[in-house]
Order: C-alpha cells, then sequence, then structure tokens
C-alpha cells in the first residue's frame, strides 16, 4: 500500500511539474503593443464604502499603462459613503469618473445599460465594487483577448483565505 501510495504522489509530482513548465514555456509574452489597447472598466456601486477605495486603488495600481484605462463608477442610489468616497478618489485621478444614476434608472441592470454608452475603451470591462483585480489582472485579460481571440471573460476572481467564505464570493464564480 505504501508503494502504490508514494508512486501516485510521484506521478502527480512529475504531472504537475510538466504542467508549470509548459505553462512558462507556452506562455504568450505580453508585449508593447499589447500596451496600446484603450479598455474601459464600468465598477456598479450601491451601498459599498467598504469597498469602492480598494477596487479603485486596484485599478489604479495595475501593470497595465493607467492613461489607457478608463474608470467609470456607476453609483446606484448608495445611502452611504459610496459617491464621496469614489469622488475624492476621482480627484485625484483624471480617468476615474463617478456617476450618479438618474431616479429612473434603478438595479444593477439599469445601471450597466445606462452606464455602458460612455464608455471610450476598445475593449469593456464589467466589475462590482465588491471584487478585487490582482496587479496584473487587466494586463492578463488582454493577453486573453489578443491572443486567444477572446470575445468574452466571465470571471477572474481571485479567492483568498480572507474572501473565501464571504457571502458571495463562491456565487460569483458561477
Amino acid at each position: 500500500m505504501f508503494i502504490l501510495f508514494t508512486c501516485i504522489v510521484i506521478l502527480y509530482s512529475c504531472i504537475i511539474i510538466c504542467a508549470v513548465i509548459a505553462w512558462k514555456k507556452y506562455s504568450p509574452k505580453f508585449t508593447l503593443q499589447h500596451k496600446n489597447t484603450s479598455c474601459t472598466v464600468i465598477i456598479a456601486a450601491r451601498n459599498e464604502e467598504q469597498n469602492i477605495a480598494h477596487i479603485l486603488e486596484d485599478l489604479c495600481n495595475q501593470t497595465y499603462p493607467l492613461h489607457n484605462i478608463q474608470i467609470l463608477v456607476a453609483n446606484d442610489h448608495s445611502t452611504d459613503n459610496t459617491f464621496q468616497i469614489a469622488q475624492n478618489i476621482a480627484h485625484k485621478n483624471t480617468t476615474i469618473q463617478v456617476l450618479n444614476m438618474p431616479k429612473h434608472v434603478q438595479g444593477k441592470k439599469q445601471t450597466l445599460q445606462h452606464t455602458l454608452p460612455l464608455a471610450t475603451g476598445q475593449y469593456i470591462l464589467f466589475t462590482d465594487a465588491d471584487c478585487r483585480i490582482p496587479l496584473h489582472g487587466l494586463q492578463h485579460m488582454f493577453l486573453i483577448f489578443k491572443t486567444n481571440r477572446g470575445i468574452f471573460i466571465l470571471a477572474v476572481l481571485l479567492i483568498t483565505k480572507k474572501n473565501l467564505y464571504s457571502n458571495n464570493a463562491l456565487l460569483s464564480t458561477l
């Protein structure tokens, strides 16, 4: 039994090592030509005062050139300080625009529909204010689009120990 277990562990380790080597060997590299692509990131936000600064910080700190990113924060009738926090950050960064939705625009779907025509980027990325985007997140998404001719990415979710059991973390991946 011990010999069988040892063989399985060795085989599994070999498969993992080969996969890592293949990933590094065949992973496309992000080149300067990709950095000329503009994008708009639309953030739907309602009562997200605890999260909005984090997502905006993540986007402003991307390895992707900030001058090619338009960030639209769509404030969906928040009753907390979401709008004020986002507006304070936007005053320091001209790529961020904070929009209050008119009264007739209600809910996430209508908020996104209302904000979409304002997008100026070649690509449009939608996210929620309670999401986090890794440092190279936008760069990796553009690699998918440019090298695999992708037209749609369903979800990029960074699962950490902190958010693993949060209310919506696992549902967001569905």
